[in-house]
């Protein structure tokens, strides 16, 4: 370990992120789910998707580019699929709402399906594809966004690094579970080089 890392309880850290985000306007479901999914990610040691985003996601709220108060929307409905507004809902608030509904729908009609439109930073998608292989089902995340990175030799954004994550139950073990960026590497691994100061 590093000097200057500092080991936190995770149940604390959560504590923590929680109340962050209750105060600067969120519910407290909607706090929950938000430090829910930080804290999972720095618990699997993905910490470019943990608590080190909680300044950019207050930065989004005080901008008033995240609500932490949406007004989310069911905007068509089927029996297997959902396509929902989220009102630029904080990703984790909407997305486990989303997996939730779609996991009813599976169960009645053997596949769910939901697409979410204006919701902000996701965190870490292997958090809702595993809800699904928690409950005996295969789960699907994946993330669609404008441009942000370029195609190898260009010199400007072209397409989106589209992060993707699978889980499927593992009967006696646990589930397996693939989460990743489709670029060389998360741009997350960024922002912890940078904070870590390497």
């Amino acid at each position: 370990m590093a000097s200057k890392d500092v080991r936190v309880a995770w149940d604390a850290l959560k504590q923590f992120s929680q109340e962050v985000f209750a105060r600067v306007g969120f519910t407290p479901e909607g706090a929950e789910a938000q430090a829910d999914v930080l804290v999972w990610a720095n618990l699997r040691g993905v910490d470019s998707h943990g608590v080190l985003r909680i300044p950019w996601y207050v930065q989004l709220v005080d901008k008033g580019q995240m609500k932490p108060k949406p007004n989310i929307q069911i905007q068509k409905e089927t029996p297997a699929t959902l396509l929902i507004d989220a009102d630029f809902a904080p990703g984790p608030v909407v997305t486990v709402l989303a997996m939730k509904r779609v996991m009813e729908k599976a169960r009645q009609v053997g596949i769910g399906w939901a697409i979410i439109r204006n919701t902000m930073h996701q965190g870490a998608m292997g958090y809702y594809s595993l809800m699904a292989a928690k409950e005996g089902m295969a789960g699907i995340a994946l993330v669609c966004n404008p441009p942000n990175m370029a195609p190898h030799g260009a010199r400007a954004v072209g397409v989106h690094n589209s992060p993707i994550a699978i889980a499927v139950p593992g009967n006696r073990h646990r589930p397996l579970i693939l989460d990743m960026a489709t670029s060389v590497a998360a741009g997350g691994k960024l922002s912890v080089a940078i904070d870590k100061g390497v």
